[in-house]
């Protein structure tokens, strides 16, 4: 019997408690779902266990080149800088509340399923790495709302939000991407849609139809920053050589 309680005890502070591979054995087991072959299972529990841990050592590598910016910053303007970014944030707290986020990240899932399977709002948000930044979020604002014991609570509270937001902000903002994309067969799974929605009501209350930013030919020798990380690393190093001097 003891055997048996220290096996248990083991699976789930060392598994199951481990975010990395919460999320792999999650994937693994949606993978077996959808039928998929032995070796495509392992191979995408292992991808999304080693994506995770990318994930951390990448914010590692970003707050490592953002920390000797944030002293040229506050040593000239006296302003203290802060890293508005989701990926940096939720790597940091992974440590902490990564096990309540995978839980809450499935039965959110679960939840957003059979809200399309029973309801008029018929639709799936399949943006991952979002779903890993909210549930990030809502472990984090929730363990210090109701206490970081409760974490039963936090799971079916956090699941349940997160799911409600799922599906009611792809069902606004349908509208607006029927009118992008010409049809009703694609909808946007971003937690950024209300920004979206009231963007896309306020254009069409006051705006006019114009060419579109899409459509703006570069020159050729300027072409290349169209590209988000060319263009980024440019000015990092524009303002390294500012704050510098």
């Amino acid at each position: 019997m003891n055997i048996v309680v220290q096996v248990l005890n083991f699976i789930s502070q060392q598994i199951l408690n481990v975010p990395a591979y919460l999320i792999g054995i999650i994937a693994a087991i949606g993978l077996i779902a959808l039928k998929r072959s032995a070796g495509q299972v392992i191979a995408g529990g292992l991808k999304a266990a080693m994506g995770y841990l990318i994930l951390g050592a990448g914010a590692g590598v970003v707050v490592g080149a953002l920390a000797p910016f944030g002293d040229l910053v506050l040593k000239s303007t006296g302003a203290h800088g802060v890293v508005p970014t989701n990926e940096v944030i939720t790597a940091q707290a992974a440590g902490q509340y990564g096990a309540t986020s995978a839980y809450i990240i499935v039965l959110s899932f679960v939840l957003m399923l059979l809200a399309a399977r029973f309801t008029p709002l018929k639709y799936i948000f399949l943006t991952g790495h979002h779903m890993v930044f909210m549930s990030m979020l809502l472990a984090l604002v929730l363990s210090v709302g109701f206490g970081a014991g409760n974490q039963l609570l936090i799971v079916i509270v956090g699941s349940v939000i997160m799911a409600t937001v799922m599906v009611v902000l792809p069902a606004f903002a349908q509208p607006f991407m029927n009118r992008i994309t010409g049809s009703d067969k694609l909808s946007i799974g971003h937690f950024n849609s209300l920004s979206y929605i009231v963007s896309g009501a306020v254009g069409a209350a006051v705006g006019k139809k114009s060419k579109s930013t899409e459509d703006i030919n570069f020159p050729k020798g300027l072409s290349f920053l169209r590209d988000s990380m060319v263009s980024t690393t440019l000015l990092m190093v524009v303002l390294y050589l500012v704050f510098a001097v």
